[in-house]
């Protein structure tokens, strides 16, 4: 074990907002658009940054809470609701959960999901899920869970993400957008014509699907240039 150790001093990481984040959820939100948070971070740095996105309205923190396991492993309880302030708690109940989000920002954690998965199965997720606004410590798959429940509910889904945890979810939703950071805020991005980018596609496509007039594999009449493929096909 460590000993004889000499502290000197915290270490503080801060991630802070992309310039135009809380900018394009707002333009969503306002434009009937809802958008929610799926990640893989803690709980409460999600509920954080959702608050400070405008994902979640109500009042921060005492009118956020989070949808844990239950600390006591000898409660009948699945899961609970607990106040992101930690001052209150309140038992689930799947019955009251629309008159909940009423007067509540939920946060769903994925062991929770998970729990009520396995012993109360997929009509109590589907149930669930269209009233969450941040789905925290999510795995892949289920992140692939929210993305297809939503589509089965009816939802048209857009997914933005930036890691290889969310490619799953990429592929499931109608429009998935992959990011890719830069290496820093100020560096160009080069403008591209973009007439002169698909003539130069176009080229680039006819050259490769041209057939070399030596190549004996193919009949005589196509090596004549009587089989061209049409661009079409491109």
């Amino acid at each position: 074990a460590e000993k004889d150790l000499v502290f000197v001093g915290f270490l503080v990481l801060q991630c802070p907002l992309k310039r135009h984040s809380i900018e394009t959820i707002r333009h969503l939100t306002t434009s009937t658009h809802k958008a929610v948070m799926i990640t893989g971070d803690h709980t409460l740095t999600a509920c954080h940054v959702a608050h400070q996105l405008g994902i979640t309205t109500k009042k921060y923190p005492s009118k956020s809470f989070v949808l844990s396991l239950v600390d006591d492993p000898g409660s009948k309880e699945l899961c609970e609701w607990v106040g992101v302030d930690r001052k209150e708690t309140h038992k689930f109940r799947l019955e009251e959960i629309e008159t909940f989000k009423e007067k509540y920002d939920l946060c769903l954690s994925g062991g929770a999901m998970d729990k009520i998965h396995k012993n109360m199965g997929l009509s109590s997720i589907e149930r669930l899920i269209p009233l969450i606004a941040v789905f925290a410590r999510t795995s892949p798959s289920q992140k692939e869970l929210v993305l297809t429940t939503l589509k089965k509910l009816g939802y048209t889904t857009l997914m933005c993400g930036d890691g290889t945890n969310d490619v799953g979810a990429l592929k499931q939703a109608h429009v998935g957008v992959a990011l890719i950071s830069r290496e820093g805020p100020d560096v160009p991005i080069k403008k591209v014509n973009v007439l002169e980018s698909k003539a130069a596609s176009s080229v680039a496509s006819r050259a490769r699907m041209r057939v070399p007039s030596s190549s004996s594999s193919l009949p005589r009449s196509r090596r004549r240039g009587g089989g061209r493929p049409s661009l079409k096909q491109v």
